[in-house]
Formats: structure tokens, sequence, C-alpha cells
């Protein structure tokens, strides 16, 4: 039984590559005539085996009333069919936008169902590893269907070949059809709390401010200095120029605020160790409105802040090597 089984499997493999290789993969698919396949269900089987059998009876015993029901069956079949092709005839499929995800997290891959000028009661979409999910579309309408499946590892992960099936409108015979479309969503590392402060970068903080620098400013007060030409007159010490010490001017200062690195260079533990922390480094920064810089394995981010900047580091830390689609010894970190 068991070797069956895999006889089946096999079989149900090389029938997906073949059907897989006849269409080029894209971002979109129409299905057509070409690329739409229809067999029985089991229950269609039961169907025409029950039908199969009236048909014997119709015949032994010469019954008129059993031969109208087996033709009447038959022809229930054959226009199933016909219902069950059509409802996948013309609908096209494309790819959505996948938001990026944290390791640990589900990973949400998109797509858009476009009916032709029918209403598609059902089609149900699945890729590996995740859930089937089923949608109803009006005729000339859309819809998107999103399936989801966890991260497991950090970098790019592809969704792979797409299933797209229906039973409608009895579950007799199944159409369905396979497609390579390029869906893929960006992993993010898995945020990891490190367990000691995080390490200053010696060639990092030579380019850097000292915690709480100051340069000339209007934030807080620091001395007298002598006037200059071009000196604002609101900032002259009047009351020192009444008692004889001169034309002094106020000077002020303005706090800096530092400048982090992320230097895989000085971070100590393993590559994954030191990935996941200054993740969690990053969104900290982040968090903070910090400027921060990332110095991996020579991909430098310079100090910024923002959302834009946190998206960059966090893409270079997904790709860096070791990441899903690179071998384990992928790079120096």
């Amino acid at each position: 039984m068991a070797r069956r089984f895999s006889l089946a499997d096999r079989l149900a493999r090389r029938m997906r590559r073949w059907a897989i290789a006849r269409h080029e993969s894209g971002q979109k698919i129409e299905l057509t005539q070409r690329v739409i396949y229809i067999f029985p269900t089991w229950a269609g089987f039961a169907y025409l085996g029950v039908n199969l059998l009236i048909l014997l009876l119709a015949i032994n015993y010469q019954n008129n009333l059993a031969y109208a029901v087996c033709f009447m069956l038959g022809a229930v079949f054959l226009i199933s069919i016909l219902h069950t092709y059509a409802t996948l005839s013309g609908v096209v499929v494309e790819t959505g936008r996948c938001e990026p995800v944290f390791v640990g997290e589900d990973i949400g891959f998109s797509y858009q169902l476009k009916a032709a000028d029918r209403q598609v009661n059902q089609i149900t979409l699945a890729i590996h590893d995740a859930d089937l999910r089923s949608v109803a579309i009006a005729a000339g309408g859309s819809a998107i269907l999103t399936l989801y499946r966890p991260a497991l590892q950090r970098g790019w992960d592809e969704a792979g070949a797409l299933y797209i099936e229906t039973r409608y409108p009895l579950g007799l015979i199944r159409a369905w059809s396979w497609a390579s479309l390029q869906n893929k969503c960006l992993v993010y590392p898995k945020p990891v709390q490190a367990k000691r402060p995080p390490p200053l970068s010696p060639a990092a903080a030579e380019g850097s401010r000292p915690v709480g620098s100051r340069q000339s400013g209007t934030d807080a007060f620091q001395g007298l200095d002598d006037y200059q030409v071009g000196d604002s007159l609101s900032r002259i010490a009047w009351k020192k120029l009444a008692s004889g010490q001169g034309l002094k001017v106020r000077s002020y200062t303005t706090e800096q605020g530092q400048e982090y690195w992320l230097d895989a260079n000085v971070w100590p533990g393993s590559r994954e160790v030191k990935i996941s922390e200054m993740t969690w480094q990053a969104l900290q920064y982040h968090a903070q409105d910090q400027t921060y810089g990332l110095r991996l394995g020579g991909a430098d981010l310079a100090p910024a802040k923002g959302r834009g900047h946190l998206d960059a580091v966090l893409k270079q830390l997904a790709l860096s090597p070791g990441a899903a689609s690179q071998s384990e010894d992928g790079g120096p970190l």
C-alpha cells in the first residue's frame, strides 16, 4: 500500500513539473485551455460507478425508468464538466505586494484574481506549506487572496509554484492549474536582545562625536566671548559693558547626539547571534530616534535615522552571508 502511495506521489510531482514547464514564469498568468487540466474527483468516480450500475440494471430488466434516470445522471455529469472548466477559464492571477516579516512570523503571499465576464463562484489557491484558501469573484470583478506560511530563515523566501483549483458546481469534477509566478518576500532576522551592552566600534568611533559634545547654537548658555563684527546685538552683554568690562557677547551651545554603529567586526558571538542581536539593537535605535550606521562584512551604511534607514539596515542584515539563498559559510562577518 505504501509503495502505491509513493508511486502516486512521484507521478503527481512529475505531472506538476510538466505542467509548470509548459508556461513561462512571470508576474501573472491567464488561465486558458492550454493550462487548465480537468479530471473526475473520487466523488465523480463514485457517481459514474452508480450510474453504470443503473445502466446495467436497466439493460437487464429493460426498464425504461431506469434508462431515463441513467441518461439524466449522465447528462448532469457532462454539464458539470463544462461548468467546472468555465469557472477557471479566463481568470487572471497576478502576484501582489509582500511585506517583509521577521523570522518566526507568518509570511503573507498575496495574489490578485480577476474574473472574466462570468461570475466565479469558487476558486481555491495554495502554495507549499500553506493552507488552502477559497474565494468567489463577481463577473468582471477582482479579489485578493493572501496565503500564509511561517518564515523559517532570513533572506528571500519564494512562494514557489501556485496551485489553482475549482470543483464547482457539484464536486464531481476537479479543474486545476499550476502557475510559476515570481512572488517572493524578504524575511528579516529574528531580533534577540543582547545580554550585554552593544560594543563600541573603535574605527567608527574615530569619526563620531562623543556623547554630549557641543557646538555653537542657541540651546544652553556657555559663557562670554569678546565681540566680533557680525555678532547679533541681542547677544551683547550690555550690563558688562555698562560696568566697564568691555564689549562681550553671550555664547550658547547646542547638544549633539551620538552616532552609534552596529559593527559586526567587534560584535561578539557567532554569525547568527550577531545578526539577531544587531537586528534587535537597530530596532531599539529606531524607536529612540537615534542616528546609527551599519558595518557588516564590507557592506557599510552611513549613520542616519528614520524608517527608510531602518529598512535598509534590516535588509542588509537579512541578506548577509548565511541567508536562505546562500551557503552557510558564505563570507566574513
